[in-house]
């Protein structure tokens, strides 16, 4: 069934007999995407290199299976709905593990986006964010906002600087302070 598929085909001839394709930009394509396939035993075969950003951990590369279209609907319901109906980030990490179609990803976010089943009873697991409010408006010197900044150098006497700001005009003022305990920062 691979050799019949039209996008497996042509590496199945280049990689047999040497066979390419007569448009130029298609023989081209074939022999740049051809490294990654291997016949094993008359199965045609995808050879995945796992990315990793981290320089010091090895994954190993994976033999995958290259799957004929008319039977990856029948794989997708296979690891989909007879597996729990997994989501689509778990569904395609486990397919790719084994398996492999051009445009796999797309095809998988579809399926299961469109899963009826999954759309009645699955959870939205997001939450939902908290509604916001504005804080009101008052007069000068109703709300003020606190903060000891820093780490600034300690003045000769040994004081740090407390910084309280107006919610309301936003006029700022600064105060020596010799640590940040409450008591200091309240008698202030």
């Amino acid at each position: 069934m691979q050799r019949e598929i039209k996008d497996l085909r042509p590496v199945f001839d280049w990689l047999t007999d040497g066979l390419l394709p007569d448009v130029d930009k298609d023989a081209r394509r074939i022999i740049l995407e051809a490294e990654n396939y291997q016949i094993v035993g008359g199965v045609l075969y995808h050879i995945h290199f796992p990315k990793t950003k981290r320089v010091n951990e090895i994954k190993p590369v994976i033999q995958q299976l290259c799957v004929p279209e008319t039977l990856r609907e029948e794989l997708l319901v296979a690891y989909h709905n007879n597996n729990g109906h997994i989501g689509r980030d778990r569904l395609y990490k486990t397919l790719k593990q084994k398996y492999y179609f051009r445009e796999m990803y797309i095809s998988v976010h579809q399926y299961v986006s469109t899963c009826v089943e999954c759309q009645k009873n699955k959870n939205i697991s997001t939450p939902e964010n908290a509604p916001l409010s504005p804080l009101p408006i008052g007069l000068p010197f109703s709300r003020i906002h606190v903060d000891h900044i820093g780490p600034l150098p300690v003045t000769p006497e040994g004081y740090r600087h407390l910084v309280v700001i107006d919610a309301t005009t936003l006029w700022a003022d600064a105060f020596p302070v010799k640590s940040t305990t409450a008591e200091e920062t309240a008698d202030i």
